[in-house]
C-alpha cells in the first residue's frame, strides 16, 4: 500500500494536533514531578517522626539517661567527723592512762599536744575533699575545621547556603549571562546548544522542570514573573523589588 499524499491544510492539521499532544505531555511531566516531590517530602518527614518515635521507646535510651543523671547529681554527705574521731579519742584517753602509771609528773603536760595532733588528723580524714573544677571547654565544630575546608563548603553552596545541582547552577548562571528574565523554552534552547550537555531534549525538559520549581516553588532562588506571551518568566530573586515587580531593565 502506498503512502497517501496530504495537502497543507491536513498537513497543517496534522502539525497542530502533534503541537497540542506534546504541550499535553508536558504538562502532565510538569505535575507528576510536582506530585513525587511532595511524595518524597511527606516520607522523609515520616521517616524523621518514626525513628523519633523508635529512639524513644528503646530501653537502652532510658538507662543511659539514668545513668547520666545518677553522674550529674551530687554525692550524699559522708559521716560526720566526730564519729570518725571517737576512736582516735578512746586510743588517746588510753594512752593518757598508761603514761600516769609509768612517766613521772613533770612529763604530764605533754599529753594534750598529743591529744590535738591526732584530733587534728582524724578531721584531716573527715574532711569532704574538694571538687575539681570545670576544664577548659571544647572547642567549637566551627574553629576545628580550616580554612580550606570552609572554603571548600563555601564553593559547594549556594549564595542561600543549601547545596546547588549542576542544573541548578546552569539555570543561575543563564540567567545572570542573560540578564533577563527567560521562559523554559530559552532554558531548553541554551541547553541545546551548549556542546558539554549530551542529554536528548525530552530528558533535559525533564531536568529543567525539576531545577526550576525547586528553585522557584520551595528554595525562593528564583521568582516567576509575567512577560508578554503565555505562562510565565524565571527571574532571580534579587532583581524583584520590594512589590514583586521586574524592573524593566530585567524584562523579557
Amino acid at each position: 500500500m502506498s503512502q497517501p499524499l496530504l495537502n497543507p491544510l491536513e498537513i497543517e492539521d496534522l502539525l497542530n494536533q502533534y503541537r497540542s499532544d506534546l504541550r499535553k505531555l508536558e504538562y502532565q511531566i510538569y505535575k507528576t514531578q510536582t506530585v513525587i516531590q511532595e511524595l518524597e517530602q511527606q516520607a522523609a518527614e515520616a521517616q524523621k517522626a518514626l525513628s523519633l518515635e523508635t529512639a524513644k521507646a528503646l530501653p537502652g535510651a532510658t538507662k543511659e539517661t539514668k545513668k547520666g543523671k545518677a553522674k550529674t547529681g551530687r554525692k550524699s554527705p559522708g559521716r560526720p567527723p566526730l564519729a570518725k574521731a571517737a576512736p582516735a579519742q578512746e586510743e588517746a584517753a588510753a594512752a593518757t592512762e598508761e603514761v600516769k602509771e609509768t612517766a613521772p609528773a613533770e612529763e604530764m603536760p605533754q599529753q594534750p599536744e598529743a591529744k590535738r595532733s591526732r584530733k587534728a588528723a582524724s578531721a584531716k580524714k573527715g574532711a569532704p575533699k574538694k571538687k575539681k573544677g570545670p576544664g577548659r571547654p571544647r572547642k567549637a565544630a566551627a574553629e576545628k575545621k580550616g580554612p580550606e575546608a570552609e572554603k571548600k563548603e563555601k564553593a559547594e553552596k549556594g549564595d542561600a547556603g543549601y547545596r546547588l545541582s549542576d542544573w541548578d547552577k546552569f539555570i543561575i548562571d543563564s540567567l545572570k549571562t542573560k540578564q533577563q528574565a527567560l521562559i523554559t523554552q530559552d532554558f531548553l534552547d541554551i541547553a541545546k546548544d551548549n556542546p558539554d550537555i549530551k542529554s536528548g531534549e525530552a530528558q533535559i525538559k525533564v531536568k529543567l522542570n525539576r531545577s526550576l520549581h525547586k528553585l522557584a516553588n520551595r528554595k525562593g532562588v528564583l521568582a516567576k514573573v509575567e512577560h508578554s506571551g503565555r505562562g510565565y518568566a524565571y527571574a532571580l530573586n534579587e532583581w524583584v523589588n520590594a512589590k514583586g515587580a521586574l524592573p524593566k531593565k530585567y524584562a523579557r
